[in-house]
């Protein structure tokens, strides 16, 4: 069962948890690392991405995220975790409009995607 949560309950949640942290005197991008450490965010943003549409097309690597296994994700949280990730490039399409300018798409690999994910349920949770 999945269920939707409001933009409006997102931006509650996150302007309680910059209250409460500067209450009590936490900064905010330390409560940011400990979200994206926590290899269970990890395997949150994994499913949620593993469950969209467009989840077994190749990235730009031409990766899926089906080829990522545990073993795999949880030698990327390491690599995280120790400094050692470092973004792949994106691909970058333009799509012809009938406006004046092109409508940029961006390509991203399926690791990619799952940081981006681990950074908003960090910043959400």
């Amino acid at each position: 069962m999945s269920t939707t949560v409001s933009i409006e309950t997102k931006l509650s949640r996150t302007r309680d948890k910059i209250q409460y942290c500067s209450a009590k005197g936490h900064s905010l991008k330390r409560e940011l690392q400990q979200g994206m450490n926590n290899f269970y965010n990890m395997l949150t943003a994994f499913n949620k991405i593993a469950t969209n549409k467009g989840a077994g097309k190749p990235g730009v690597d031409n990766e899926t995220i089906d080829g990522i296994n545990l073993g795999k994700l949880e030698r990327y949280h390491q690599e995280y975790v120790n400094n050692g990730y470092n973004p792949k490039p994106v691909k970058r399409i333009l799509i012809p409009s009938v406006e004046p300018k092109n409508l940029a798409m961006t390509l991203s690999n399926a690791l990619n995607k799952d940081f981006k994910e681990l950074i908003t349920l960090s910043k959400l949770t």
